[in-house]
């Protein structure tokens, strides 16, 4: 056999992939020539290829050391080092074989490898680019650079060359999983979907893929595909931890929590050190309430991963549910110290500075997470908790705040418009209630509402319950049967929620949460019922435009204080609340009067410890001094830690209670809780925030409280529970009142001897306790608001209608930027804009609303879009106005008024500022030509193209088909034109009725 032909075999072995018989020939070859190249790189190639890296360097710097200018050989010599970690040296070898060979184009292929590897991922582009243009077809080449351009974060033109690479070489699983992650990234699911289905057609274990197509089916919604995803590859995978743990998130997402629970535990058994299986088994444990259990799961993933964000900040909050306040707050600020940025880490760290009754510092921290994170409902929700408890905030103060929220709530909503009403055929018609609420359970909620809802007239009101939280309890199995239907909305968004309330035709939806825990506040921004209500759970206005009603009684919200609320006040004859009798009723006894036996009175408080502020102590300390002998018993679930124990003594010497004077209890069962009154004489009520349901189980045990009134309806809900009570005597009026009221009481055992026996049954037979007697007032309440809203509906339809106008040209503005006859509860906004990023509900422009049907709008709003057209097109649009307005339907259009800018150019006012704008100062050229500093930054939507007179206007609105016209000029400053145009013809009377609902004063 000849050299050539050894060779020649050699490569045939090689290439075929048998290695070991390669390498014998090569070294043969070698034998007699020790000097060839050819051979010498090619054994170095093999024995790279065996793993023998620095016998593969010695012989390929030989080959280079006998044959100079060998491109291949550098190239490969390159491979070498890059798997010895010799980078440097490696990148320097691709260079040199390009600038031997410069179509060498896996020299160039595989040194943007490593450029890309190092983050240099232009000069890495750079070089795959060199490969293509040699070679356009090359695969790998189009998929590195698909590669590096998606690191780069270039994801359009990394899809691109994706699907080049598909195109020169099919059926690769990789390059259609890349291809998917990419396009998930850029918003497209459907053809993501699609990829990674190819990539586990070619590569049926294809793990990776399997899970990102479970998690993408997942955030769609699709859970039964997406469990079944998981379950695929688990039946050839079965130790794949990966799934067992995106299996339980979407089992969780399912409300299946007891199958998540074990798919999670399975993840764990499969890989003991997967952090985020230990953290989602934390997450579901949360969920079904058992905390201790949580807390252990989410130490075991900090354990692995010390790091991990997430599980410091759901460990802190597990923490704090469990009055481990000083644990939680060590997570928060751990959190915070690995991202000082995180706004949750604020949102939670406040929670915890407002269970320590630190409302201030809570404050602040709710402050700092909305800005960093300007539209976090939840933490908006929670500042609007602390301020409607702060003692120094006032009305116009939480109003401001929570007519904020309100407007944030209603820029991510879609509002409906129209709602389905439902009767029963040859019955009375029954009103279907929706309440939503995640203390459907034992919570105060629920011992509210449970005696009401078996008095309700089954007849009259249908319930609905919806429940914003997984846990249920025995209260929640006692008063399931009392409603038609029970669904969970915890899992769903609020455009899904909605959507189900809407489609269920519920007529009243009442919330009973507030800015409270696991509140759904957002939702009712969808407006999916046609009359919603806040009642119950909290004592302040939700600041949602379209909440409707608040319940109320006038103790608890004066006629004077009605002005809080952007809620309609819905007076309840009695009183707003109505307890429902602890389980157990009469067989939980009475005692006689502690003090008795004693010898010394007891003052209870089993209030939150949130509730109980340095203002309190003060006043507590000031009776303390007055009355040496009186005893402190202070009980609730806070006082579980030693720590926040001895915090509490130390604020409590501040105020002169010494330490040997108070008992400090915490957390037991609710028999334990109420046997406990049997050791307290009187409550003293906390201020502003009194209590609730302890004033109401006190009561039962026959123990009165004394409560302070205040000035909001949360600081007089004490004076409006005892009033209810018949004990107005126990509400005072001013802290030396409830100071000289707790010394009197104190002083008249007898007396308070005599009203203990008597106490339980005053308050049974009381509108506090009388459940029927409320059950009927609840009723007559939400008929009531029902038939206030119905009879704005057309007569008999079944269906509440509002009229709708088209605000055309929205931008970020909503109703309340249109005009006071827009901006009511008789009118619905149908935003338009050619900007998708103000979130308008159609998008479009004035001269093509094929978005809006055909006389579908009642009328249409356009304030300063018309000067952007070209006179061509004034026309069209105002015939598209035309065609979307109903027969009778009207415009409001606002534009620059010429004839007053002409004035001041005339006054050689060219460029002297008419007025000042959100924009800045507005001079007339800029009305004339359109807003300068806008168009310098390249909006040149903002030039304007025509312009308008009142003769003009009038005119050119006539000449579109409007029958009648009315306009006005405002003059300087404003220099704007207000014109009101009907399709129908309109007597003088109703166009200047209409010019006054809807044009500005001046």
């Amino acid at each position: 056999m000849s050299r050539k032909q050894a060779f020649q075999k050699a490569l045939e072995h090689h290439l075929a992939g048998r290695l070991s018989d390669a390498e014998a020939i090569y070294q043969q070859i070698l034998k007699k020539e020790p000097d060839n190249a050819d051979a010498l790189h090619l054994a170095g190639v093999v024995a790279h290829q065996g793993g023998k890296n620095q016998i593969a360097v010695e012989l390929i710097r030989r080959a280079i050391s006998r044959k100079p200018a060998f491109p291949e050989a550098y190239s490969n010599l390159g491979n070498v080092l890059k798997a010895q970690g010799e980078i440097e040296a490696a990148i320097g070898c691709y260079r040199e074989a390009v600038a031997l060979k410069p179509d060498l184009i896996g020299a160039h292929n595989n040194l943007g490898n490593v450029l890309r590897d190092l983050g240099q991922l232009d000069q890495a582009i750079a070089s795959y680019r060199q490969a293509l243009a040699y070679k356009p077809d090359h695969a790998e080449a189009h998929y590195n650079l698909a590669i590096a351009l998606n690191d780069q974060g270039n994801l359009a033109e990394a899809v691109v060359s994706f699907r080049q690479a598909i195109v020169f070489k099919p059926g690769v699983a990789e390059q259609h999983y890349h291809l998917a992650t990419a396009l998930k990234a850029l918003g497209n699911p459907d053809e993501a979907i699609s990829n990674y289905r190819q990539a586990i057609k070619y590569q049926p274990d294809y793990a990776d893929a399997y899970i990102s197509l479970g998690a993408l089916l997942q955030e769609k919604g699709d859970l039964a595909q997406a469990i079944e995803t998981y379950q695929k590859i688990l039946s050839c995978r079965p130790d794949c931890a990966a799934a067992y743990c995106n299996l339980g998130t979407t089992l969780k997402d399912q409300g299946k929590l007891d199958q998540a629970i074990a798919a999670y535990r399975l993840a764990i058994e499969h890989k003991p050190g997967l952090a985020e299986a230990h953290y989602n088994l934390g997450n579901t444990l949360q969920m079904q309430g058992k905390l201790a259990e949580a807390t252990q799961a989410y130490l075991q993933s900090l354990a692995i991963k010390p790091d991990f964000t997430e599980a410091h900040n759901n460990l802190g909050n597990v923490l704090q549910a469990q009055g481990e306040l000083t644990a939680a707050e060590i997570h928060f600020k751990k959190l915070l110290t690995l991202n000082p940025d995180n706004a949750d880490a604020y949102n939670n760290l406040g929670n915890v500075f407002k269970h320590q009754s630190l409302l201030d510092e809570a404050i602040a921290c709710y402050r700092k997470a909305l800005a960093l994170k300007p539209a976090f409902l939840e933490a908006h929700s929670n500042l609007l908790y602390a301020l409607s408890s702060h003692p120094n905030c006032t009305h116009p103060q939480y109003l401001i705040e929570a007519q904020l929220y309100g407007e944030k709530a209603l820029a991510r909503a879609k509002p409906y418009g129209s709602w389905a009403s439902h009767s029963k055929d040859g019955a009375p018609r029954h009103l279907r209630v929706g309440l939503v609420s995640g203390d459907l359970k034992s919570h105060p909620v629920g011992y509210f509402i449970e005696g009401i809802l078996s008095h309700l007239n089954q007849n009259l009101v249908e319930l609905v319950a919806y429940s914003t939280k997984a846990q249920e309890d025995d209260l929640t199995a006692r008063i399931k049967p009392l409603f038609i239907a029970w669904n969970s909305i915890a899992g769903l968004s609020d455009a899904a929620a909605a959507h189900k309330m809407h489609e269920d035709g519920i007529d009243v939806l009442v919330d009973l949460a507030g800015h409270t825990a696991f509140n759904r506040l957002p939702l009712f921004a969808w407006k999916p019922a046609p009359v919603q209500v806040s009642w119950l759970g909290y004592f302040a206005s939700t600041g949602l435009p379209s909440m409707d009603f608040l319940l109320a009684d006038s103790v608890s919200i004066p006629d004077s204080h009605r002005s809080a609320f952007t809620e309609k006040v819905w007076y309840l004859p009695d009183t707003r609340l109505c307890f429902t009798p602890p389980a157990g009723g009469d067989s939980l006894a009475v005692s006689p009067l502690p003090a008795g036996h004693n010898g010394y009175i007891t003052l209870g408080c089993f209030q939150t410890l949130s509730k109980i502020g340095d203002g309190v102590l003060e006043l507590w300390g000031r009776i303390f001094s007055a009355l040496p002998e009186v005893r402190l018993r202070l009980q609730n679930r806070q006082m579980s830690c030693l720590t926040t124990r001895e915090q509490m003594k130390s604020r409590l010497a501040r105020f002169g209670i010494a330490q040997e004077r108070v008992t400090l209890s915490g957390p037991v069962s609710r028999a334990e809780y109420l046997a406990a009154y049997a050791e307290v004489d009187m409550v003293l009520d906390t201020f502003p925030y009194p209590g609730g349901t302890t004033t109401c189980e006190a009561l039962w045990m026959g123990v009165p409280t004394l409560t302070l009134a205040g000035e909001t309806m949360l600081a007089r809900q004490g004076a409006s529970l005892l009033m209810a009570a018949g004990l107005s005597n126990w509400v005072a009026s001013s802290a030396e009142d409830y100071v000289a009221k707790a010394a009197a009481f104190s002083l008249d055992l007898p007396s308070l001897s005599a009203l203990r026996a008597r106490l339980r049954e005053q308050v049974r037979t009381s509108p506090l306790f009388d459940a029927e007697r409320f059950a009927r007032n609840f009723e007559a309440a939400l008929l009531g608001m029902w038939e206030s809203r119905r009879s704005k509906s057309n007569s008999g339809c079944g269906v509440e209608r509002e009229k709708i106008f088209l605000h055309v040209g929205c931008g970020p503005k909503r109703k309340d930027r249109t005009t006071a006859g827009f901006n009511n509860d008789s009118w619905r906004e149908l935003r338009l804009d050619i900007n998708e990023s103000v979130n308008p509900d159609i998008v479009g422009t004035m001269t093509d609303m094929s978005g809006v049907a055909d006389e579908s709008v009642d009328a249409i709003f356009s304030s300063h879009n018309i000067e952007h057209l070209y006179p061509h097109e004034v026309p069209i649009a105002l015939k598209e106005f035309i065609r979307v307005l109903k027969p009778d339907g009207i415009l409001v259009v606002t534009c620059p008024d010429l004839q007053s800018v002409c004035a001041l150019v005339a006054e050689d006012k060219l460029t002297e500022p008419a007025y000042t704008s959100l924009a800045g100062p507005i001079a007339p050229i800029d009305i004339l030509y359109g807003h300068r500093p806008s168009m310098e930054r390249g909006n040149l939507y903002m030039a304007h193209r025509c312009g308008f007179t009142n003769k003009v206007l009038i005119g050119t609105l006539r000449s579109c088909g409007f029958a009648s016209v009315a306009a006005a000029s405002r003059g300087h400053p404003f220099l704007d034109l207000w014109a009101v145009a009907s399709k129908s013809e309109l007597s003088h009377e109703d166009l200047r009725k209409l010019a006054g609902e809807h044009f500005p004063a001046g």
